[in-house]
């Protein structure tokens, strides 16, 4: 294995085949997750306050790229993998996110920070890639690795213990280790995390003994970066003393200086000394002067010796107490070890009962479910002996009037059990406008809607697309999301009957109610089993009454794809997936349905996208995708007449939004507009489910509505003087296409809007703000703007994006894709 164990092609073909099934993602994760919560808080802070730049070198399929972008910031993070396999899962998993295939010697690029997670024991020569790293980092280095793992598994090469770390590496220098034991489902041993910081840099600037002063271990070597402090600290003591050496060296030249200008003194005083006492008393002064010099010097040979003897003696204390600081964190290290194990054997008892509660619960639940059908049986059998009975002891010869008697019986019994087939005939009967509808639609004219929201929700794109299919003349099939519960599994389609059933919507709209063993969520659960046998047997029953094969099938929500495959495979006909969101940002959604979208994107016939973001993920699972935005019922909000509702609040400036108010909504941009301005009154319409607002109910200017009627929101669109658009940006969002936007052109409203990405292609139709103060401004720009040049062209623009407009081009996407 080691002969090919680094190579790109290896990596491709693990990626693709085993990682996820050997839980390589969640490893991934866990290790992420896990470096975060090792690493000094202060540390991350500083990362955060100076904006730094991430690179995860060895992300693998970005699962743990997204743990550190959450903690730092989206923008600021990228990976690294050089395998081409691991890095297009990446792009599709985490569109939101940067990544990058290949070497760091492909890229002419440096990154503040780079963090490399469980990659270097791979290599026999880790530390060539080590040097790698260190060449492309600004400020820091962090390493999670595998530690003394003397046992390797087949794909390690390296070993690490503490003989393996240098303290310094290229100008950075450890300042921080911790070593940890994992949870054994994910790594049997220990792991330790190395960060390394660079000389010179901005967090090593920040560098104090604060950073590790809540950290009750000493794996941390934060008290070599004092050992460092006091190095510096020496080295300035060491220009002193060279500075006071070269004032020696200049006093001992003017000391040379003077002794030989007192020898050519006293050689002229020895010619002169009968002319002159004066010179005398010159020749005195110099020496004096000397002597005092000379003391003077003395004295500070004297001080500089003191001075040095007690930073020697300091320096002895410190590493004393450094020593002494190394054995108190092995202790406590041993003790936290120690605790841990206990922590992990109380969390295996509670498994333990947890799963003895589990299976219990289960046969429970299967004694009930036999005891319910052997009753069922024991009826049957009763009422099966008697007719047999009755028929053997006719055979034999029987009077009269115990003839008479059986035949009452029998019309007491048979008639229940013959009821099926009348109920039938009845239900058939049921659908016959179903069938004349069909009938009239011709070839092609005919769609299963399998949705994303009931028909009564919240009016918006799939009601509005459906209405067009209907108008062009189909007959539409809409399931209704609420499947009946039953307790049972359906075994044939004359079963199916007794409780099949339909409502008429509008013209040529039907809602179709089916029915499942057990209670089902679309959103969550996974449509199979007996609930997948009932629905499709129900399903198939109506399409057998109609009598029409090949339907198109139109879904818009991924819960369905099961149903969807058996129907296509029993009836043939196209998949049609309008993906209008990133599932993978709605909080009600599980793992399994965001993988299942995947494979619809995959088997789908024709995709649908509303936004650019979208389109671009899912054209890489699909070519045939096409991009049809969101649009608006123009004519439904462009001729609006006031209700009488905000008459009260119309003495100051509305701003008003109408739409879902969930965990997407930026509560605290809100909260700041308005109590920034008191005098403006912000109206909110819509259901607040998933969203806290406590806060923001308490504030006087702020007016909570509720969900209100399709048809009734026009009256309220009136009093708008600015329409808002106030979401966070988060991945769920950044692949959004408002339909509110389009609504409130069509009344030619101005709009304030986050700047998501797809309002960009409408920057001058409307504002645009980056954070919460701009908002408050770009309010101000649309309450005193001109409405008379700008009202005409937003009107325009809204009616060119009307939904009849949008059915055109799916129109045009299904005549092209389906007929290559």
């Amino acid at each position: 294995m080691s002969e090919n164990l680094n190579s790109k092609e290896y990596w491709d073909k693990r990626f693709e085949d085993d990682w996820e099934k050997n839980s390589g993602r969640q490893q991934s994760r866990y290790f992420a997750e896990l470096a975060m919560n090792m690493m000094p808080k202060k540390l991350l802070a500083i990362s955060k306050e100076e904006n730094f730049t991430w690179l995860d070198w060895g992300c693998a399929l970005g699962d743990g790229t997204q743990i550190i972008a959450n903690a730092i910031g989206i923008e600021n993070v990228c990976g690294l993998d050089f395998s081409t396999s691991a890095i297009e899962t990446a792009l599709v998993y985490f569109p939101n996110l940067q990544f990058m295939s290949g070497s760091l010697l492909d890229y002419d690029k440096k990154y503040d920070i780079i963090f490399s997670s469980n990659c270097m024991e791979h290599f026999k020569d880790p530390h060539f890639w080590l040097n790698q790293i260190f060449d492309h980092a600004n400020n820091m280095v962090i390493l999670l690795l595998p530690f003394q793992e003397y046992e390797r598994l087949a794909e390690h090469e390296y070993t690490f213990d503490y003989h393996s770390f240098n303290f310094e590496i290229k100008g950075f220098h450890c300042v921080f280790h911790k070593t940890t034991e994992t949870n054994p489902d994910f790594w049997p041993g220990k792991q330790i995390l190395v960060v390394y910081i660079k000389d010179g840099s901005e967090i090593e600037k920040n560098l104090t003994l604060e950073i590790f002063k809540n950290y009750n271990y000493v794996d941390s070597l934060a008290s070599t970066s004092l050992l460092r402090k006091l190095k510096e600290e020496s080295k300035d003591f060491h220009k002193q003393i060279q500075k006071l050496h070269e004032e020696l060296i200049n006093m001992s030249n003017w000391n040379h200086n003077i002794l030989k200008e007192l020898e050519e003194k006293n050689i002229a005083l020895k010619n002169e000394i009968d002319k002159s006492q004066d010179l005398r008393g010159e020749l005195s002064d110099l020496s004096e002067k000397y002597e005092k010099e000379n003391a003077n010097w003395q004295d500070k040979q004297a001080e500089l010796k003191s001075y040095m003897d007690n930073l020697i003696d300091e320096i002895t204390n410190l590493n004393k107490d450094n020593d002494k600081l190394r054995m108190d964190n092995i202790r406590l290290g041993f003790e936290n070890t120690e605790l841990y194990q206990e922590n992990s054997n109380i969390g295996e008892q509670c498994s333990s009962l947890h799963s003895d509660i589990s299976s219990l619960h289960e046969e429970l639940t299967k004694m009930s479910q036999w005891a319910h059908s052997m009753k069922s049986r024991l009826d049957f059998f009763d009422k099966f002996i008697l007719i047999r009975a009755i028929e053997k002891l006719n055979k034999n010869g029987l009077n009269w009037f115990v003839k008479s008697l059986f035949k009452r019986a029998l019309r007491r019994i048979i008639p229940p059990m013959l009821s099926n087939r009348h109920h039938m005939k009845k239900k058939e009967n049921d659908f016959d406008i179903l069938k004349s509808d069909v009938e009239q639609s011709g070839h092609n004219k005919f769609i299963i809607v399998f949705p994303v929201i009931d028909w009564n929700f919240r009016h918006q794109r799939p009601q509005h697309i459906v209405s067009q299919f209907a108008d062009e003349g189909f007959t539409v099939l809409y399931l209704n999301m609420e499947m009946t519960p039953i307790q049972k599994k359906i075994q044939n389609k004359y079963e199916a009957l007794d409780y099949l059933s339909y409502n008429i919507i509008s013209k040529r709209i039907y809602q179709i109610n089916l029915v499942t063993e057990k209670p089902i969520n679309i959103y969550q659960d996974t449509l199979a089993n007996n609930d997948l046998n009932n629905a499709l047997v129900g399903l198939s029953t109506v399409l057998d009454i109609l009598n029409y094969p090949e339907p198109l099938y139109l879904v818009h929500h991924p819960g369905w794809a099961s149903l969807v495959y058996e129907m296509k495979r029993k009836f043939g006909g196209k998949i049609m997936f309008d993906c209008m969101d990133d599932h993978s940002g709605f909080n009600s959604n599980s793992d399994d349905s965001v993988k299942s979208e995947i494979e619809l994107i995959k088997k789908s016939d024709l995709v649908i996208t509303t936004a650019d973001l979208l389109n671009e993920k899912v054209n890489r699972l699909n070519k045939n995708t096409i991009l049809v935005r969101n649009g608006t019922e123009f004519e439904h909000f462009n001729n609006i007449s006031p209700n009488g509702e905000l008459e009260y609040l119309t003495n100051n400036p509305i701003i008003g939004y109408y739409g879902a108010i969930s965990d997407w909504f930026d509560v605290d941009m809100v909260e700041y507009a308005a109590q920034k301005h008191p005098d403006w009154n912000f109206v909110l319409i819509g259901s607040t489910w998933g969203c806290d607002i406590s806060k923001l109910s308490q504030i006087s200017n702020v007016y909570f509505l509720g969900e209100k009627p399709y048809k009734d929101l026009p009256g309220y669109l009136y009093y708008f003087d600015v329409c808002i658009i106030p979401f966070k940006l988060i991945p769920l969002t950044l692949a959004t296409n408002p339909v509110k936007f389009y609504e409130y052109l069509s009344a030619g409203k101005p709009v304030v809007s986050v700047c998501l990405p797809e309002l960009r292609h409408y920057k001058d139709f409307c504002y645009l703000a980056e954070n919460k103060e701009d908002f408050v401004e770009k309010i101000s720009f649309a309450l005193n703007e001109n409405p008379s040049e700008l009202m005409e062209p937003r009107i325009q623009l809204a009616r060119e994006n009307s939904w009849k407009a949008r059915f055109i081009q799916i129109k045009q996407g299904m005549e092209k894709k389906f007929n290559e």
